[in-house]
């Protein structure tokens, strides 16, 4: 239920509910459906099995959906590696408690033959006022993207496009001097590299990973270095830098950033490839390596999401690829990632290039005294046509779009053309 701003409550018609309801694999437009989705939802509260995540409160016991017993003996890994055993003890209701846990954190818990995690949550989160520590304290604001300054790429380049973490950082620098503690930036997550106009970062093909046009090579790579490219390339993309206030050409600027950012990588992976002990090739394959399964299933969508939109634009969205393409794991994706290594790993640079400027900006902030540095945003949901929704489908919602109901300012609501995470596969992952 809402209340809406005319003060009248509110409720979503049965039609609304089950279609949400089917969203989440609990059909209920029969009576069969119903009797169908009770029963999954028993299945999923069975008395006795522990479910694949329990949370509870830092300091407090932990109550477990196990009878009671004397001699139940627990194994409990902490996040820490920290191992700890002994006995369950009995709640008031009967059944099994977890003694108190100090330590925040995801911990592994093991007893009567199964496990796991318990997500210890402090019970109030860290705010401006631990860090003010009393004081009053200011910050600024500023969209990443509408920074403009003569530092870094930019400059070398000649381009016009977004400011970048390099921009960023040198904003915090400036702001601290004037007695800020905080930047608050703008949404910086993934969008879509073969799809330039497609830039609003409130509809992120990724929370995971950041948009490579807001990096800033210059805080990785030295200027001779970066001139050096530039040289390099037979026919640099060189646009007209704008002034300030002028908008963004996103398509133009876009395709000369990133003609710029292969020629890095090439010369990157050609050059540093010989040499195992040069300092940068040692941190990117580091982030490779930490990056995990997601870097790379992040990176194999946008080398494949380039391929099918650019063979035919009705391929934007990934369930109208190929069959072979429906998964990570499917035999033509699995081909395609052998085949188009070189691509893949240009997908990963540019993620390392991202997080390794935003980073420093943030390094800058906090060198130059302020007590917090940078603020980030988060999207509120994500394209159901992205990497996320591709290479973890069961963790969102399919054929449902959130939004907000009706008000004073759209009397017929509003859809967000977004999805959002699946709430079983919240518990279950």
């Amino acid at each position: 239920n809402w209340m809406g701003n005319d003060g009248v409550n509110r409720q979503p018609s049965p039609d609304c509910l089950r279609s949400i309801l089917a969203a989440m694999g609990l059909p209920c437009h029969t009576a069969g459906d119903m009797a169908n989705s009770l029963a999954r939802l028993d299945q999923r509260e069975r008395p006795g099995t522990l479910p694949p995540m329990i949370c509870g409160w830092a300091g407090e016991p932990v109550v477990l959906p196990l009878e009671a017993s004397t001699d139940t003996r627990f194994h409990l890994e902490h996040e820490s590696g920290v191992r700890q055993d002994g006995l369950l003890g009995q709640a008031e209701n009967g059944r099994s408690m977890l003694p108190s846990l100090s330590t925040p954190g995801y911990h592994t818990l093991e007893c009567n033959g199964q496990q796991t995690i318990l997500a210890i949550a402090p019970r109030r989160c860290w705010t401006f006022a631990d860090v003010a520590g009393g004081e009053r304290f200011w910050g600024t604001a500023a969209q990443t993207y509408g920074l403009f300054s003569n530092s870094g790429c930019k400059n070398m380049t000649d381009t016009s496009g977004p400011g970048t973490f390099g921009d960023l950082g040198i904003l915090a620098q400036q702001a601290a001097r004037h007695g800020a503690d905080a930047v608050m930036m703008s949404l910086a997550h993934a969008l879509f590299h073969a799809d330039p106009n497609h830039f609003s970062p409130y509809s992120p093909s990724s929370r995971f990973h950041y948009n490579p046009l807001l990096a800033d090579p210059s805080v990785v790579f030295s200027q001779n270095r970066l001139q050096a490219v530039i040289v390099s390339m037979a026919a640099p993309s060189t646009l007209t830098l704008p002034a300030p206030g002028q908008l963004i050409d996103w398509p133009q600027s876009a395709a000369a950033k990133y003609d710029f950012l292969r020629a890095l990588h090439t010369s990157f992976t050609t050059q540093e490839a010989t040499h195992a002990g040069d300092a940068q090739w040692m941190a990117f394959q580091a982030f490779k390596t930490n990056g995990g399964v997601s870097l790379f299933h992040h990176a194999l969508f946008e080398a494949l999401h380039a391929n099918q939109y650019q063979q035919d634009f009705t391929r934007w969205h990934w369930r109208d690829w190929p069959q072979g393409l429906a998964t990570p794991d499917a035999p033509q994706a699995v081909d395609f990632a052998r085949d188009n290594a070189s691509e893949i790993d240009f997908h990963i640079f540019l993620q390392w290039l991202a997080r390794t400027s935003l980073d420093a900006a943030q390094a800058f902030a906090l060198d130059a005294d302020m007590r917090v540095g940078l603020i980030n945003d988060l999207a509120v949901g994500l394209n159901g046509g992205g990497s996320h929704a591709w290479s973890l489908q069961e963790d969102v919602l399919h054929g449902l779009a959130i939004g907000a109901p009706p008000d004073a300012l759209a009397p017929r609501g509003q859809n967000w053309g977004l999805t959002t995470f699946a709430p079983f596969a919240l518990r279950d992952n």
